[in-house]
């Protein structure tokens, strides 16, 4: 059944700004709701181009099975559930802040009170700038941020290619983070939360892989019942795989809906950047650019990919210097591209998805419910757009969630909360009156006070207006030499003002890696969000 109505654009959400706040749209109380309508939808999506209700159950069942054995390589999968509802949320594998991690906790609760299960997919197929973390530094009354590498810095490649490259370095990160934030917090996670990454480091030799499986392992110590698997395997799972030889294999139509629900977009949001919410896709002559990324093993530098339909084939290359032709499929069932999108693979060649593609399969394939954050929520109504362009369906619901927990920094609430006078250094010099005891003051600044009162009184007139502006100016100026002890207080006053300021922002950073809070705040926190109300 196609779609009544095209998907609008025009919902916008905004991290909440209340300390211990947390955002859920739709409301919770309509999460098992949302669950049955997008069970609903799926089965009325149109199948004469794609299977999607076949394709949908073998692709649950192979990721379920696949984050298992997964799983049981770094923790005890036991008792966790398999089967009913499942609700998908995902994130790169990094230290990320409270806001972000709310939704490992929402989808474990929601799957508890569903009677289904919960998978965090890992996205590790996005790249690592920087190999570093912003921490709280400095003293109670004088705080700053300090950017601690945990890694030395390479050249820029996706989590699944980032080797540890200095273990020193990597090793002696909780210890240094620790020492830094001795002064403002001191008490963190990091005490128990980096030798388990260390153990990961050592085991995987990966960064990502590290960050991901340490703080999986911590879930689950706190109670959560949730999978994980990182995108990169999903993306090489047999149905994963033939999804994207379908997309291939019609790259240029796609192609076409992909940019004009992106254009779409900046139209509503006045968007003038080329790449947000991401760049459209490029048409070369017969080469279209599909939505992926592709390197090789030996060379993981990520590359645009371009396909072309050729008679019986399907030609790819990357502009970069590799090529290859694969069979075109001839109907939604037949295997061959997928297969030999596998051998590709067994080749070295890694072939990922982009941002928006990346959701598609994830709503489309996986979920019943997913649970975006803001940012991904906004970027969503976009792949909303293609999918209707795209193949005629109703997107399935997802919901957006976060969260705010700042970091309590000691003495920060006394130096934020203090009262030093407001910087009023114009009010010095324009009006000096205001800070001065008349009857205390000498003839002369007497007079000149009286003149500039005299001529703020009279009305300006074009022939009078060069003077009065000279003589209340004047009167400013001689009135300055009986300032000087107030003004040197409120130098003092606008120092004091100035720290606060930059204290307050040091306190109200919601960015913060949830690794640098006390591990009972978190946890009192996050196992406390309100998923009493689905």
């Amino acid at each position: 059944m196609a779609a009544a109505d095209e998907p609008s654009f025009g919902r916008r959400w905004r991290a909440p700004r209340a300390d211990r706040a947390f955002l859920a749209d739709p409301p919770l109380a309509e999460a098992a709701a949302l669950v049955t309508a997008n069970q609903s939808l799926r089965e009325q999506w149109p199948s004469r181009n794609m299977p999607w209700g076949t394709l949908a159950r073998h692709a649950r069942a192979e990721l379920l099975a696949a984050a298992r054995a997964k799983s049981a390589t770094y923790l005890d999968p036991a008792d966790q559930p398999l089967d009913g509802p499942l609700i998908v949320a995902g994130h790169q594998p990094g230290m990320f802040h409270p806001g972000v991690w709310c939704k490992n906790f929402l989808i474990s609760a929601l799957a508890r009170a569903l009677g289904g299960a919960a998978i965090n997919l890992v996205i590790n197929t996005d790249t690592l700038k920087t190999p570093s973390l912003r921490v709280p530094s400095g003293s109670a009354g004088a705080p700053y941020w300090e950017s601690l590498p945990f890694d030395e810095t390479t050249e820029e490649m996706p989590f699944e290619e980032r080797r540890i490259v200095d273990r020193d370095l990597f090793e002696s990160f909780g210890r240094r983070a620790q020492a830094a934030m001795s002064g403002v917090v001191p008490e963190t996670l990091l005490e128990k939360f980096w030798p388990q990454a260390v153990e990961r480091g050592r085991a995987t030799g990966n960064l990502g892989s590290a960050l991901a499986e340490s703080r999986h392992r911590l879930e689950r110590d706190w109670g959560l019942a949730t999978w994980e698997f990182p995108w990169s395997e999903v993306l090489e799972l047999p149905a994963t795989r033939h999804l994207t030889a379908q997309i291939l294999a019609d790259g240029c139509r796609l192609r076409s809906h992909y940019n004009e629900a992106i254009l779409a977009y900046r139209r509503v949001y006045r968007i003038r950047s080329r790449n947000h919410p991401a760049p459209l896709l490029e048409l070369n002559a017969d080469w279209c650019e599909a939505p992926y990324r592709i390197w090789r093993a030996d060379a993981p530098r990520r590359q645009r990919l371009f396909v072309r339909h050729q008679g019986e084939e399907l030609q790819f290359t990357d502009r970069a210097g590799w090529s290859a032709n694969l069979p075109a499929p001839r109907t939604p069932d037949d295997t061959r591209t997928a297969d030999a999108l596998g051998a590709l693979a067994r080749q070295g060649v890694k072939l990922r998805t982009r941002a928006l593609a990346t959701t598609l399969y994830a709503r489309l394939l996986f979920a019943d419910l997913f649970v975006h954050g803001i940012g991904g929520g906004l970027y969503d109504q976009v792949t909303d757009r293609w999918m209707w362009r795209a193949w005629g369906i109703t997107p399935p619901s997802y919901l957006v969630a976060t969260a705010t927990l700042y970091l309590p920094l000691a003495g920060a609430h006394q130096a934020m909360t203090s009262q030093p006078g407001r910087a009023a250094m114009r009010d010095l010099t324009y009006h000096p009156e205001r800070f001065l005891a008349v009857d205390a003051l000498p003839t002369e600044a007497r007079e000149a006070l009286e003149l500039k009162q005299h001529w703020i009184a009279t009305e300006q007139t074009r022939e009078n207006a060069r003077e009065r502006c000279r003589a209340i100016r004047q009167a400013n100026e001689d009135l300055q030499p009986y300032l000087g002890e107030r003004r040197a207080q409120m130098e003092s006053e606008g120092e004091r003002e100035g720290l606060r300021r930059r204290t307050e922002l040091v306190a109200r950073w919601r960015e913060y890696g949830f690794p640098l809070y006390k591990e009972e705040t978190l946890r009192k926190f996050l196992l406390e969000i309100p998923v009493h109300k689905v």
